[in-house]
């Protein structure tokens, strides 16, 4: 027996909202598990999935702060501190997802407490077997408390009437010897943050590893990778990133075995070389999506 869930009322509870949040359905069974249903809405061009990871992780890591914010009487904030995304299916994934198709997440809450919380979600197919798993690390704030702390980033905007999540975009100025890339970040406006920490804008965890994939692309293809999926994939947020901060983006690979390669990023603040997010992933290259 399931129980729908009230999507406004979660929304108040939490720290995103529409467009970033894109969750059309929201249910709670005996054991509180919460599954959402979601669209695929970023292209995925060529990992062997329906939808990237980069979206994976996005739709998973909101998910679970929904769970913990479902008992909670008032709004907190959030933040994803670090994450895993581990595959549970091989080369099998996400095959036929398309923009039409919804997908089934869960997520369940794992430990909570005043200042921080953890939350284990899941990626399922069509026989409700998982394809993915991720347990993510949050830090919780206040919701007096966050805009008191971030007060530097606060900047009231105008949503826009687009998505911006929608949009494939890479770094610029990409620059690629051997096995390392270094790319500067593109230029992005507060509208492409909208949703996310609505008048915070700081650049979406999710949408941040988006744009980094699509650009570790180019460098897999110097590699004659053209097609893969992830093995397994962690991210530390170190810190929140503005939208306009002055930040690039440096890449390397190593091939582990066969079809094996462990790809390791991180973004630094181009004026005092502060290391921001660090990322590291496996991934397996295929012939065919």
């Amino acid at each position: 027996m399931k129980k729908q869930i009230n999507i406004d009322n979660i929304l108040s509870k939490i720290c995103v909202s529409k467009p970033y949040f894109a969750f059309k359905e929201l249910y709670l069974d005996k054991k509180n598990i919460m599954t959402g249903i979601v669209k695929k809405e970023q292209p995925c061009l060529t990992q062997s999935t329906g939808m990237s990871f980069a979206e994976m992780s996005r739709h998973l890591a909101i998910l679970g702060s929904c769970a913990l914010a479902l008992n909670e009487p008032s709004k907190k904030y959030y933040l994803v501190d670090n994450a895993k995304l581990v595959s549970s299916a091989g080369n099998y994934l996400l095959r036929g997802v398309k923009y039409s198709k919804s997908c089934k997440m869960k997520a369940v809450v794992k430990k909570i407490d005043k200042n921080s919380a953890i939350a284990e979600a899941y990626i399922l197919n069509a026989n409700d077997n998982i394809l993915y798993s991720m347990v993510i690390n949050y830090i919780v704030f206040k919701e007096k408390s966050f805009p008191r702390i971030f007060k530097d980033y606060k900047e009231v905007f105008q949503k826009p009437f687009f998505n911006p999540y929608r949009n494939h975009r890479t770094f610029k100025n990409i620059n690629i010897s051997g096995n390392i890339l270094i790319a500067d970040m593109p230029f992005f406006k507060a509208k492409d943050c909208a949703g996310h920490f609505d008048d915070f804008p700081m650049m979406p965890v999710g949408n941040t590893l988006y744009i980094t994939f699509n650009t570790i692309e180019k460098l897999l293809l110097t590699h004659g990778i053209k097609k893969y999926f992830l093995n397994e994939g962690s991210l530390n947020a170190k810190k929140p990133i503005r939208y306009n901060h002055n930040t690039f983006l440096k890449a390397s690979i190593k091939k582990e075995e066969h079809d094996v390669f462990i790809l390791n990023w991180q973004m630094f603040d181009k004026n005092n070389n502060e290391g921001l997010n660090i990322g590291k992933a496996t991934i397996v290259a295929v012939n065919e999506l």
